[in-house]
């Protein structure tokens, strides 16, 4: 069951979408804030510019965190359950791409203040947090 009260305290922190998303995880997987805070820092803004949405990356590593292992198979499982993550938040967002999510690249310009004074941060990206998160608790309860 998705923590609110979790995800507003990191979000008010000023955290970005792949470091509310990874620490919201973090004490499941022995991970401190501080270390999960600098895994996940560099994947915010579209990962810079790969452009893949920051809180479905950080779901990545969630899973990764998980279910990674060097034993082929379980690769396989974990490649399988990566796909079904990013479909299902694809379905429920209607894009990975953060661009597309935001209508606006925020690594140009000042778009980062635009977005930030239009509260697509709060909405869009608030948005692809709990996602994120929701998706992945289902993922993760159903073992």
């Amino acid at each position: 069951m998705v923590n609110f009260e979790k995800i507003d305290e990191l979000s008010k922190k000023g955290y970005n979408c792949s470091q509310v998303v990874l620490c919201y995880f973090a004490d499941d997987f022995g991970l401190d804030e501080e270390t999960a805070l600098k895994i996940s820092c560099p994947f915010e803004m579209g990962m810079y510019e790969s452009g893949q949405c920051g809180a479905m990356t950080a779901g990545y590593m969630v899973l990764g965190l998980k279910y990674g292992s060097t034993d082929f198979d379980k690769r396989i499982e974990l490649a399988k359950k990566t796909l079904a993550f990013k479909n299902e938040f694809k379905e429920k967002m209607g894009s990975t791409n953060c661009k597309e999510l935001l209508g606006m690249k925020v690594m140009e310009d000042n778009n980062m203040e635009k977005a930030a004074e239009e509260g697509l941060l709060e909405s869009v990206c608030g948005k692809a947090i709990l996602t994120a998160i929701s998706t992945l608790e289902n993922i993760i309860s159903n073992d």
